[in-house]
């Protein structure tokens, strides 16, 4: 691309942000949330990327855990529907929260991002098979045996089946 760089390893993400506001380096990979802190802050510009299909966010366990305690797995996944209801219908608490979590002291930039994320959480979160297939494409490069495995081998939708046969994304979105 006829770039020039210099890999600087910082570590964390706020060491990231904070070399870049201080012109310490100038540019970084940071994730979604900064790109609503950046540019309010620092007057940082934002280089959208390619969309990759899938989001990083996920639950996951071992089979082996579901077969030893399926209600366990079960009572997690709930809570995982139960917590982005919680997100996407209660800005007025999760704003606070997400505020503190993030450490940012810019409210504005805590809302921006509330308003990017919210919509985006399915309130039953399926994973898409196109975007599973190419996450197991990319983990091909260092781990050939990912490349020869299919969605039904790494996803186990029954929890989420589950949830909407008892309708209770239909109750918690009906409140």
């Amino acid at each position: 691309m006829g770039v020039t760089a210099t890999l600087v390893p910082l570590g964390t993400f706020g060491r990231i942000y904070a070399a870049l506001g201080s012109g310490e380096i100038n540019a970084g990979t940071l994730p979604f949330d900064y790109r609503f802190r950046g540019p309010r802050e620092f007057g940082l510009n934002v280089i959208e990327t390619p969309s990759t299909g899938f989001s990083p966010a996920a639950v996951g366990c071992t089979r082996r855990l579901i077969t030893a305690n399926r209600s366990i797995v079960a009572r997690l996944v709930k809570g995982y529907v139960e917590a982005i209801h919680l997100f996407k219908t209660m800005r007025a608490d999760v704003v606070p929260l997400l505020q503190q979590f993030l450490g940012f002291k810019d409210r504005g930039a805590v809302e921006a991002a509330y308003d990017f994320y919210a919509p985006r959480f399915q309130p039953l979160p399926r994973p898409s098979a196109s975007g599973i297939q190419k996450l197991l494409h990319e983990l091909a490069v260092d781990r050939p045996a990912a490349g020869v495995l299919w969605f039904s081998a790494v996803i186990d939708g029954s929890f989420l089946d589950e949830l909407d046969r008892n309708g209770i994304v239909r109750d918690l979105y009906a409140r």
